[in-house]
């Protein structure tokens, strides 16, 4: 029996698995270690130069708020944006993509990564493995 060739693009197409919410967990942890790695080695960088004043100021209250935003929307912007993963998503072999399957570009990222600090994003996963920041930027995380 021969195939047409519709049928044998459609045979080849990979199927995609979208990550559960254990991958998704241990994908924010990592994530936030490796964030906090990069306060860790700004603090040791500020150190040495001498400018504990400053570090202070980027470390307490709202100014370590914003800056913990920013190297987080920096992190998932550029590792997401370039990798298509993080470092949490490597090490459980997951992987971000558009709902058609494909790679987002950096403007999609960009949007997925804002969508992170609305606040109760987190909450949007206790439904389902799905959160806003995924829904809102039409991704979702697969595996391999």
């Amino acid at each position: 029996m021969e195939t047409t060739t519709l049928e044998a693009a459609y045979e080849t197409q990979p199927v995609l698995v979208r990550a559960g919410q254990g991958r998704r967990l241990v994908n924010l942890l990592v994530d936030y270690v490796a964030i906090f790695s990069m306060f860790f080695v700004l603090g040791i960088i500020m150190a040495l130069a001498n400018q504990t004043e400053l570090l202070d100021k980027l470390v307490d209250g709202f100014m370590g708020q914003v800056t913990f935003i920013v190297f987080s929307l920096a992190y998932y912007t550029v590792m997401e944006g370039l990798f298509g993963r993080t470092f949490g998503k490597m090490l459980t072999r997951t992987r971000v993509v558009t709902d058609e399957g494909l790679h987002p570009s950096f403007g999609t990222i960009l949007k997925r990564s804002i969508w992170r600090f609305i606040p109760f994003d987190a909450l949007s996963f206790l439904g389902n493995a799905y959160g806003w920041h995924d829904s809102r930027s039409e991704t979702m995380v697969v595996r391999g």
